[in-house]
Formats: structure tokens, C-alpha cells, sequence
């Protein structure tokens, strides 16, 4: 495991343990999940002379926007460069957890529960670029990200590091709200809830015109949809939850 050679500062660091390594690529996905979700990544038309292409940006809650660009200094206009922009731009990724912190102060200095959160709010709301309307599953942030790139640059290891991150997201808020006895249930439930939107959209025809979403794919051998399916079953398994223990077989039916 090794961080992304992307992120330009890795050549004045010292050297990292793999546990390091992860957790700073966790990191970087997870200020991708966070801006996607509450609406802080977005996109709009590169110019007024051309409204068809779309470019990507940091928008911030005053609709001030920074563009996210490569490393050739262009701005991005694939999902994928998204992620690339963000390993090399630290003072984004800073920036996404600063308003992420402040998005949900009110809620945590109000006592709020996990329902009650602005994350759940925005889960229920966002959508990824111009894709379909919500809800979204947050499991398709994954599956966008790995449509979008092109086949030289397919990374089975890059997704599933944001498929732990999106497992990790969720289980950070609802750790936030919810008190350690209920963590595990309520975190059972949310993976399962995700997990069987992500595969209602994934057939939804209507969500599927051009291909975007299956890319020629069928449920049964898509690589996104049977690595979720794993990462999510084994987390249900890891918390012990009697009950999501028994409903993992009936998860599995859904990509049969």
C-alpha cells in the first residue's frame, strides 16, 4: 500500500508506515465523499459559449468557487480528476473538512440525533455531477469515480480505498450522534440502506440512459457492485449485529 505519488509534498516527507499511508489516502477520499455529498464539489458550464462541458469546483457556503484542476493545470472535467486534484491539493482537501465542521456544529452543539444530522439531510438530497436526481446511494460516488476513468488508468486498489472511505464516513457521523450502544445497529442499518439503494438505481433503466451507471456491465459481474457488496458484508459481520447478520444473505440475492 502506498500513498499516491500524486500528491506532490511526498517527496520532502519522511518515510510512513503502510498505516499512514492508508490513512492519508482514506483522508483524500474522504474529502471527496464529504464535498460531493454536501454539495461542495460541483459542477457548472466551463464559459457562456459552451453550456455542454462541464467542469468541476470547490464551492464554498458564500457560492465562492476554486477551480479543481490536474496536474497539467487544467480544469477538471471527469469525475476521475476530481480525486487527482485532491491529491495534490492539500489546501482544498483543508478546506472541505473546515466546512464539513461546520456544517454540522449546529447539530452536534444541539444534541441532535444521527437522523436528525445535516449529513442525513444532504445523503438524501445530493447528487453526483449532473447525474440522475436522489437519492443517491453514497455507494455510487464509488462506482461514478470508476466509470469515469479511462481503461489505461483502471485501479481496482483506488477503489476499494474509497470503498472503505464511504463505510468510514458513515461510520464517523453516525459515531458523532449516536450513543456507543447503538452505534453498531445504527451503522448496520445505514450500510444495508445504502447498499440496497445503490442496487435499485444501479437497475433503475430510467438512471441508466447512455449506459452510465452499468458501462455494459450486468448486476452479477460488475466489479463495483460485487466489491461493495463484500466490504459491506464483512463490516456487518465485524459488528456483531444478530440480526444484519441474517439479512446479508438476503443482500447478496439482490446482485444474483
Amino acid at each position: 500500500m502506498h500513498i499516491d505519488k500524486r500528491w506532490d509534498s511526498l517527496t520532502e516527507m519522511p518515510e510512513l508506515s503502510l498505516d499512514e499511508h492508508y490513512n492519508g489516502m482514506v483522508k483524500i477520499h474522504s474529502a471527496l465523499i464529504y464535498g460531493v455529498v454536501h454539495g461542495m464539489i460541483i459542477t457548472h458550464p466551463s464559459s457562456r459559449f459552451d453550456e455542454k462541458k462541464r467542469i468541476y469546483a470547490l464551492e464554498d457556503s458564500e457560492g465562492d468557487r476554486t477551480s479543481l484542476v490536474v496536474s497539467n493545470n487544467t480544469e477538471c472535467d471527469e469525475f476521475y480528476e476530481v480525486l487527482d486534484a485532491l491529491y495534490r491539493d492539500r489546501a482544498s482537501v483543508a478546506k472541505i473538512f473546515e466546512m464539513q465542521h461546520e456544517r454540522c456544529r449546529y447539530d452536534i452543539d444541539s444534541n441532535r440525533r444521527y437522523i436528525e444530522s445535516a449529513f442525513v439531510r444532504d445523503i438524501a438530497n445530493f447528487k453526483i455531477g449532473d447525474g440522475h436526481a436522489a437519492p443517491t446511494s453514497v455507494f455510487e460516488i464509488p462506482l461514478v469515480y470508476y466509470n469515469s476513468l479511462p481503461r489505461s488508468k483502471l485501479d481496482d486498489n483506488e477503489l476499494s480505498i474509497m470503498i472503505d472511505s464511504v463505510i468510514s464516513v458513515l461510520e464517523k457521523e453516525v459515531g458523532k450522534y449516536e450513543q456507543e450502544v447503538d452505534r453498531n445497529p445504527f451503522l448496520a442499518s445505514r450500510l444495508e440502506a445504502q447498499f440496497r439503494l445503490f442496487i435499485d438505481n444501479f437497475t433503475n433503466d430510467a438512471f441508466n440512459e447512455n449506459d452510465i451507471m452499468r458501462k455494459n456491465t450486468q448486476i452479477t459481474d460488475n466489479c463495483v457492485v460485487n466489491m461493495v457488496f463484500r466490504k459491506v458484508s464483512n463490516k456487518i459481520k465485524k459488528l456483531n449485529i444478530y440480526m444484519f447478520n441474517e439479512k446479508i444473505d438476503e443482500l447478496r440475492a439482490l446482485i444474483k
